[in-house]
């Protein structure tokens, strides 16, 4: 009545086909799991990044968060990235004095480099993208200077813009070997990189533009005004005195009228100069008008005026003698000390110093009229 039911064995083989598959479904979903966590991760990283080069970030800001993306996606432990000053040449890298500049022990460690050399030299001297997962065997590398950390493999790529060399992104001394995947990663930071050096270059070099004399090279109207008065402020809190010079370069229509404006373009250029050389670098100097230049001489008192007035006749009086031109430099000069204990608004101490070399200009007027009559 009841049918017994017929079992029949497993094969071995059968049995081990299916943990495999089972195992090879697991590994795969895992696989595919990892590959898009890690294309999220990517993905963040660089909107992140693109996000930062639309924001008011510095350079500097920027280059630690390229860094600190570059060391997460390729799971490195150390690194750096660098830009290249344009006016000397030289990588600039601020994210070292983070990043390994406690572990480090290189004599006369530096954050700026004037040579390229060793691998990350390489990169930047080729401009080529370079992977080496054994870094001391690979045939580029010219070893390590004492004290540096150790490298066991090393990953850089060059930022480029329109073909130009403007910084470098470096990893090193991932517990895994990098791929060809890294590389495309790091490259891509670098082209990211080289868009954010290349803006806030721009934007710095606007900036300078916006500030600064074309012909002298000082600081113009513009920024003497906006620079002096935040000196100003500052002196009211700390007690400090200032000292405004306003100097007027005499004779400025004549040589253009008779000599032509280059000469008077080189007047004005030696006058820049003349103050460069009697001022200091921290004070403010700026060509505020055609030929009227202005100086903010930080923590100076009143009777340094006068040694400073006599410091710039030396100086025309030396020119004069060395130079080899047509006529003989002179300046108009006029003082105002700022008093903190009688605090005076910025416009009100041009006015003061303005004035007094206004009155000296007119006294050489008077004293010429008087010779030739």
């Amino acid at each position: 009545m009841f049918q017994t039911a017929r079992i029949y064995p497993v094969r071995e083989d059968d049995a081990i086909a299916g943990t495999l598959t089972v195992l090879e479904d697991v590994t795969e979903r895992v696989r595919t799991e990892t590959v898009l966590r890690r294309k999220t991760a990517v993905s963040q990283s660089m909107a992140d990044l693109s996000q930062a080069l639309i924001s008011t970030a510095t350079l500097e800001d920027i280059s630690h968060l390229v860094l600190r993306m570059a060391q997460e996606l390729t799971e490195s432990t150390s690194g750096f990235t660098g830009y290249i000053d344009g006016s000397t040449g030289r990588l600039v890298s601020p994210t070292l004095s983070r990043t390994s500049w406690d572990i480090c022990r290189i004599k006369e460690k530096t954050v700026v480099f004037e040579r390229f050399t060793g691998l990350w030299g390489w990169v930047l001297n080729n401009r080529r993208p370079l992977l080496a997962n054994d870094a001391a065997a690979d045939p580029r590398s010219t070893g390590l200077p004492a004290g540096h950390p150790p490298v066991r493999n090393f990953l850089s790529a060059p930022a480029l813009f329109e073909d130009r060399l403007v910084g470098q992104v470096a990893v090193a001394n991932s517990p895994r070997d990098y791929t060809d995947e890294d590389l495309h990663l790091v490259r891509r930071l670098a082209d990211l990189y080289a868009l954010a050096i290349s803006r806030r270059l721009m934007e710095n070099r606007l900036h300078e533009l916006s500030i600064t004399d074309e012909l002298t090279g000082l600081y113009n109207r513009r920024g003497f005004m906006t620079l002096a008065e935040q000196q100003v402020r500052i002196a009211g809190r700390t007690r400090k005195g200032l000292l405004i010079v306003f100097i007027d370069l005499d004779g400025l229509k004549w040589i253009n009228d008779v000599l032509g404006h280059p000469e008077g373009d080189r007047a004005l250029r030696d006058t820049a100069d003349l103050l460069r050389g009697t001022f200091r670098e921290s004070d403010i100097i700026a060509r505020v008008g055609g030929d009227e230049f202005a100086v903010l001489a930080l923590e100076a008192a009143p009777a340094e005026g006068e040694i400073l007035e006599r410091h710039l006749r030396e100086g025309v009086a030396g020119r004069n003698a060395a130079a080899d031109r047509p006529y003989r430099l002179s300046l108009s000069v006029g003082t105002a000390c700022y008093d903190p204990g009688q605090p005076a608004a910025l416009d009100a101490l041009l006015g003061q110093a303005d004035l007094r070399m206004y009155r000296e200009k007119e006294k050489k007027r008077r004293d010429a009229a008087a010779i030739i009559r």
